[in-house]
């Protein structure tokens, strides 16, 4: 027979234990990669970095009549009204152009930061070479996209429940990382076969395990407890 009593305690010690090795396994890759990325000049990550980007000498611009220009143009406060200001410092044919390729063909050349959609712009610069562009790290205002069906249809909630479902277990990103995989391949761009940075969903294996551990844990103490109660019933039907 196992010893309930014995497996109890084992249970939460041993998935703490690998629990511990992974978190600390996984963090040390963390600082690992961060030190070993080389140092240029500050990057500008974010539409707060703009105001700075502009005492340097760039020029920011953005596609003309498009979601990103009405998002910056009716704001009346904030970040994004700051960011339509500094558009403005220059002439609309500079910051408000056509479409993203002339964008993207002003940013090498010089001093140039072209606001645009995280797709086009992985797209744009592997095409261009990866390694002569950097991307921002924070973006702003995300998009969803839906599913549409006619009013009162049976298949909306199967369609909200389904759609649901691929978000929460990660699929979308997963095939979004395959498919800027594929084009970065094509592209020939060789940072495509480093591995990707460590994020938070990469961390979700190793609290999986520690609750399975609590649960295997839960688990042997109730058999403690019911092997514990069987014995005293026999021992009173004995005596």
């Amino acid at each position: 027979m196992i010893d309930t009593k014995i497996m109890s305690l084992r249970f939460p010690f041993a998935f703490w234990y690998i629990f511990c090795l992974l978190i600390w396994a996984l963090y040390s890759g963390t600082l690992t990669a961060v030190l070993a990325i080389p140092s240029y000049e500050k990057p500008i990550d974010s539409l707060a970095d703009l105001p700075r980007a502009i005492k340097e000498g760039f020029t920011i611009g953005t596609v003309k009549q498009t979601m990103i220009e009405y998002l910056l143009k009716d704001a009346t406060e904030g970040i994004y009204k700051q960011t339509w200001n500094l558009l403005r410092l220059k002439d609309p044919s500079e910051t408000l152009l056509e479409n993203p390729v002339i964008g993207f063909n002003k940013i090498l050349p010089g001093k140039f930061v072209f606001i645009a959609p995280t797709a086009v712009s992985v797209v744009a610069a592997a095409t261009r070479g990866m390694e002569n562009f950097h991307l921002g790290r924070q973006t702003f205002y995300p998009i969803n996209y839906g599913i549409a069906c006619p009013t009162g249809s049976p298949m909306k909630d199967k369609f909200s429940q389904l759609q649901a479902r691929m978000v929460e277990g990660g699929l979308i990103y997963k095939w979004e990382d395959d498919e800027f995989y594929k084009v970065l391949k094509r592209a020939g761009d060789n940072t495509s076969n480093t591995p990707p940075a460590i994020s938070l969903t990469h961390l979700q294996a190793a609290f999986f395990l520690l609750a399975i551990g609590y649960v295997s844990a839960a688990v042997a103490l109730m058999a403690e407890n019911i092997n514990d109660c069987l014995k005293h019933g026999e021992e009173k039907r004995n005596s």
